[in-house]
């Protein structure tokens, strides 16, 4: 009997390998040619398997999808989930891939389709069934995938997105190798199956990270929390007699609020 792997599996073992391969050129300083035929290999046998089961083109448009939430993933967190800075990024990116790629049958101008297709779900945290995401890139994978040659073509979009999507996850954990093993994209894709389809895409960050939005909130908590301790006390009874108390209930309260601002949208890769 034929082992068809699935999709998900497919996706974390082409992220994992794509960012630890570039965390260890980042190391050395070396290429290693030698890791894209093995990619390569890796992922026709895959394809052919699931032609052979006659699910290519549903496995094919889950791959892609996972590869290019990935890529979102990493590189909105790579500029600190700033919505702005990231469709800068897109845009950027996908003029700089179309310019490059002029050939006939290029992948990269469909595998930028799909991420723009994708990447609101990213900014705005929209959850969306399987099924909606899979119809979101159906048209642009569809369109590239010529008859007699979907093998081909579909390998094409997966190593571009896998050889995207790795690097820019080891690009935003340092090129730290434990990180990378350990971070939670590829845990969600190891471990939740179909179901890594269903869940809000999340917003996963580092110490450091998590120390620079605590600032940006308590700059603007805290004098607002001060503010409104000094009102308190200017209009009570007790007037001046109780403005430090009122300045340290506002000061504690605006803490409070950063606290829960901060951790609502944080959590730990």
């Amino acid at each position: 009997m034929t082992d068809h792997p699935a999709p998900h599996a497919l996706a974390c073992d082409l992220i994992r390998t794509t960012a630890l391969d570039a965390a260890a050129r980042h190391r050395s300083g070396e290429a290693d040619t030698a890791e894209l035929s093995e990619l390569r290999a890796r992922v026709t046998d895959a394809l052919e398997a699931w032609q052979a089961a006659g699910t290519l083109q549903r496995d094919v448009l889950v791959l892609v999808g996972r590869l290019a939430i990935a890529l979102c993933s990493t590189a909105f967190e790579q500029y600190n989930w700033d919505a702005a800075r990231f469709e800068r990024w897109l845009c950027t990116f996908g003029d700089l891939v179309c310019a490059d790629q002029q050939h006939p049958h290029p992948a990269g101008p469909t595998v930028m389709q799909v991420v723009a297709a994708l990447a609101e779900d990213i900014t705005s945290g929209t959850a969306r069934t399987a099924a909606a995401r899979r119809a979101q890139i159906a048209g642009p994978v569809g369109a590239y995938l010529r008859v007699g040659h979907e093998v081909e073509d579909a390998r094409e979009l997966v190593l571009v997105l896998a050889q995207w999507a790795g690097p820019h996850l080891a690009t935003t954990l340092a090129h730290d190798t434990d990180l990378i093993g350990s971070h939670r994209l590829l845990r969600d894709l190891a471990g939740r199956g179909d179901a890594a389809d269903e869940v809000e895409p999340h917003r996963s960050g580092s110490f450091a990270q998590l120390a620079r939005r605590t600032a940006r909130t308590l700059a603007w908590t805290v004098p607002c929390g001060l503010a409104g301790g000094l009102v308190q006390a200017l209009f009570s009874s007790h007037a001046l007699a109780g403005l430090g108390q009122d300045l340290a209930t506002g000061l504690a309260a605006a803490l409070v609020l950063s606290v829960l601002v901060v951790f609502a949208r944080w959590e730990p890769s």
